[in-house]
């Protein structure tokens, strides 16, 4: 027998899944969200050693 979607006969399992996919999506863009997130507060804090570094070596320069 096949079931016809259009009588929704199998619609509640097609939302169940739709459903459960879309939570799953969603908890996926949160944890990249987060990732993003902390992979730019690390690279900012890079930024601010490298450029630390290049003063601290600009300084060292003109005293030379």
């Amino acid at each position: 027998m096949v079931k016809d979607k259009s009588l929704g006969e199998s619609a509640d399992g097609g939302i169940d899944w739709l459903r459960g996919r879309f939570i799953n999506l969603k908890n996926e863009n949160k944890k990249l969200k987060e990732r993003k997130s902390a992979i730019n507060l690390e690279m900012e804090e890079v930024r601010a050693n490298e450029k630390q570094t290049l003063s601290k070596l600009t300084n060292t320069l003109y005293e030379r």
